[in-house]
């Protein structure tokens, strides 16, 4: 969502004033989110619809039985949020008005394995940094870095969205892609064989749940193995990010996944 300016929220605030009845005021509850915030409210009497407004833009419209919502998705920022409750000729009975400031989720999260599954050593820890990206064309994504030592690779997204490769990147490629690609890979497969190649299939640059799959090719066989990057908070209020992984075919049977005992074979890696 694009940041618009404070003269055309002032417009909306004037538009909302000038129909609602008497100067009556919503009472909503707001609570910030790294990357949104949480709506609650009670209800106004006669209120047919609940309209919300974030920096002068609509965001939904939601029936008179709705008593919460979630913005989400927004990149850091210092955001004003509308408020009506109103009827079934759109007049506004009551209205609230507010600011929140999402933090985003830019950090450094990491994972520790507990256990001795560790594919020959290769899974002792993972360790990532996360990097808000807001790019005119793409909007507002993440970028993510996987750390060794002193050095970081980034793993999403693997290219440069203006310039994407053609074709097959070679496995044992000498460029910044084919490496941290290899780093990554190398983590999770517990196949005796080395791949020949790689491409990324499809990507998707959600704020809160990237997602990128990948296909690989090793003896003459191709197969996909698909990512999710989700972004939540626990119940610590600590950010999190959880990485699931699935396969195409025989990929499943190699891909290591969270070894420990209880997991749903996610990997949950916690703010540093």
């Amino acid at each position: 969502m694009k940041h618009t300016s404070k003269r055309g929220f002032a417009a909306t605030l004037i538009a909302l004033l000038i129909f609602a009845a008497e100067g009556v005021y919503a009472s909503v509850d707001l609570q910030t989110t790294p990357s949104g915030c949480h709506l609650n409210w009670t209800a106004t009497e006669g209120a047919v619809f609940y309209d919300i407004y974030v920096d002068n833009q609509f965001v939904n419209r939601l029936d008179s039985n709705a008593r919460e919502y979630e913005i989400r998705a927004l990149p850091p920022g210092e955001y004003d949020l509308a408020f009506a409750a109103r009827d079934g000729e759109n007049n506004t009975l009551s209205s609230d008005f507010k600011t929140f400031s999402p933090t985003g989720w830019d950090g450094i999260y990491s994972w520790t394995n507990t256990t001795d599954v560790t594919n020959k050593g290769k899974l002792t820890e993972l360790v990532l940094r996360a990097e808000t990206v807001v790019d005119d064309v793409y909007g507002a994504y993440i970028s993510l870095y996987m750390i060794e030592g002193e050095e970081e690779y980034r793993i999403f997204p693997l290219f440069d969205l203006d310039s994407p490769p053609v074709g097959w990147t070679e496995y044992k490629a000498d460029t910044p892609q084919a490496e941290a690609y290899r780093r990554n890979a190398e983590k999770f497969n517990t196949s005796p064989f080395t791949p020949s190649s790689w491409r990324v299939e499809s990507i998707t640059l959600d704020y809160e749940n990237p997602t990128v799959t990948v296909e690989t090719k090793a003896l003459g066989f191709a197969v996909d193995t698909t990512v999710t990057y989700n972004f939540f908070v626990d119940e610590n209020g600590k950010r999190n990010i959880r990485i699931m992984m699935d396969g195409s075919g025989i990929v499943r049977n190699f891909l290591l996944y969270n070894p420990e005992e209880g997991s749903d074979g996610s990997y949950i890696l916690s703010e540093v």
